[in-house]
């Protein structure tokens, strides 16, 4: 994590952290369009502060040395590598979605909507370690024994906000989950239904069938499909070599081709 902070910020990106989070320490950055990214650690896990088959279920207050007024922020901003990273070593791979965040003007009815319609379980039911008096929840896909990698989803709990976010850079347009066909997405889609949810029709995105619903608050969310697979219009050994567009585009390539800064 440490070699991330310092690659980023030789690159003249500002970096914050590492924080420790308890379950896991993160750093954090944004991206040019002021999206906050985060890396963060896989673990210790979930299991520190409550037992691993009773996650959840108890609303937790983050110990003191974790919030700001118990950190030492002169030692965590001089944490860093000692060296230059100048490339990208095995060792530094991200691994995939750690976890995604957003925020909710109803946390309580978000936690119904996330367990009853998507099958999601808490697994952490705590307070946000930037402020001690906004409510932090976490879900992932876990059995009662183990939490399933990539799959965790927080929200934080605003109550009662007006504030509500425009569609625009910086913000996140949605947020997909995955089914593995097209008859399972189909359940998924009957089962939103019968809960009073308005669902999209299908729709081809060409690597994957996609179906969309929003959340109580808005928040955009899809179920896609995770075949046929991004090799179906490029060789697997070279994928994201060259710009594909989806054919009621294809006339406009060079004007939007045109558009696009070059990937360094």
């Amino acid at each position: 994590q440490l070699q991330w902070k310092r690659r980023l910020t030789d690159a003249g990106v500002p970096v914050s952290g590492p924080l420790d989070r308890g379950y896991f320490k993160s750093i954090y950055f944004e991206d040019p369009d002021g999206q906050i990214l985060e890396i963060a650690t896989a673990g210790p896990g979930y299991a520190i502060d409550e037992p691993q088959d009773a996650l959840g279920q108890v609303l937790l207050v983050p110990p003191a040395k974790r919030m700001p007024t118990g950190r030492d922020e002169r030692a965590i901003a001089a944490a860093n590598h000692p060296e230059p990273v100048p490339t990208i070593t095995e060792g530094m791979r991200l691994q995939g979605i750690h976890h995604i965040s957003g925020i909710t003007d109803d946390l309580e009815r978000a936690s119904d909507f996330y367990t009853e319609a998507l099958g999601l379980s808490l697994v952490k039911r705590t307070y946000n370690q930037d402020d001690g008096n906004v409510k932090h929840y976490f879900w992932a896909n876990y059995d009662g024994a183990s939490v399933g990698p990539h799959s965790t989803y927080t929200l934080f709990g605003w109550e009662g906000s007006s504030a509500l976010a425009r569609p625009g850079a910086g913000q996140t347009h949605h947020i997909a989950f995955r089914a593995n066909d097209a008859e399972e997405q189909a359940t998924w889609r009957e089962h939103l239904l019968s809960m009073g949810v308005g669902v999209s029709d299908v729709m081809d995105r060409t690597y994957f069938q996609s179906i969309y619903f929003n959340a109580p608050d808005g928040q955009l969310l899809e179920i896609a499909t995770d075949g046929p697979g991004f090799a179906v219009d490029e060789a697997q050994q070279s994928l994201g070599s060259e710009l594909k567009l989806p054919v009621w585009l294809e006339s406009r390539r060079e004007e939007i081709q045109g558009a696009l800064s070059p990937l360094e």
